[in-house]
């Protein structure tokens, strides 16, 4: 009996890994923490946000750049295709699109704030 539940834990523990890496590999970005955007900024990735400007304004992360949706596009035509790029909201839902759109475009190294600014730990500016 201790013999199959212990293959079973290992047969599990397999799915579940094939479920991680098939759910980060089908969208062409990578959902991040906000330590691993820190990480990511420090080492210089474009901070993108897409939020409205009211929203922008009451307060971004440092060294972000406000880019509607709407104009995100036409703007990234400027960056390299391999820049780091950190998409950001407020909650982490309209940067995913913005994230997948990146990528549409042909952008390889595009992440996304989880969570959004909302659960940024690390100071906001106005």
């Amino acid at each position: 009996m201790r013999k199959f539940f212990g293959k079973l834990t290992v047969l599990a523990t397999l799915l579940l890994l094939i479920l991680m890496v098939a759910a980060c590999a089908g969208n062409g970005y990578r959902n991040v923490t906000v330590e691993e955007a820190r990480e990511l900024i420090q080492q210089g990735a474009k901070i993108i946000d897409v939020r409205s400007e009211i929203e922008f304004k009451q307060g971004h992360i440092p060294g972000s750049m406000h880019i509607p949706f709407s104009e995100l596009a036409e703007t990234a035509k400027q960056w390299p295709k391999d820049q780091k790029i950190l998409v950001v909201c407020a909650s982490g839902s309209r940067s995913v699109h913005a994230a997948q759109l990146l990528v549409e475009k042909g952008y390889t190294e595009v992440y996304n704030l989880a969570g959004g600014v909302y659960q940024w730990p690390y100071g906001l500016v106005k």
